[in-house]
């Protein structure tokens, strides 16, 4: 009889562990997820970031800088690099644009000026489809006006998709009427 009562009581304190076990799970797996979407936009901004800062440095010193993704979609095509994600969850407003940078319309009046503002543009865009969010990362550049001069990173390239490393060269500088345009390739390797 005794027995039988400690194997009744190992099944009834297992079965209890199960379900606040699996209730657990359940309550906390949303969490979860979206912490988790949360470090893929905040490893996506961050990727972005650097890009931004290798690219302007190879503009401003020469030479050849690299970096590598290995999650996302890496999208160059007429000058500007586009990085999506796909997650259940976003940081973002969706439907709203949001700028990493001061004077984001600038450019639009031709009034960016050299030392005020920044040569990128670079901003995200989220969106829901469906239970889904897709966040693209944007990142182009724009001309900056000096009194005498303006100045503008070039990015340039076949049109390339995917992961791996990108390669970002400079090709030099060319010279239209009065503006300076830092050429820099970019590759997806």
């Amino acid at each position: 009889m005794k027995s039988q009562q400690e194997a009744i009581s190992y099944i009834l304190i297992t079965a209890i562990i199960v379900v606040v076990v699996a209730t657990a799970y359940i309550w906390a797996s949303p969490m979860i997820q979206k912490n988790s979407d949360r470090a893929i936009l905040n490893n996506a901004y961050e990727f972005m970031k650097n890009l931004n800062e290798k690219i302007k440095s190879v503009a401003n010193n020469g030479g050849r800088e690299s970096v590598s993704i290995d999650f996302g979609n890496l999208v160059f095509e007429n000058g500007a690099i586009v990085f999506s994600i796909e997650t259940l969850s976003t940081i973002y407003e969706p439907g709203r644009r949001i700028y990493f940078i001061k004077n984001p319309n600038c450019h639009l009046y031709d009034n960016c000026i050299l030392g005020e503002d920044e040569p990128e543009l670079f901003y995200v865009e989220s969106r829901k489809i469906g239970e889904k969010y897709y966040t693209t990362y944007y990142l182009t550049y724009r001309k900056l006006n000096s009194p005498n001069q303006s100045y503008k990173i070039s990015l340039e390239g076949q049109k390339q998709v995917g992961k791996g490393k990108i390669i970002i060269e400079y090709k030099g500088n060319r010279k239209e009427e009065n503006m300076i345009i830092s050429i820099i390739e970019i590759k997806i390797v």
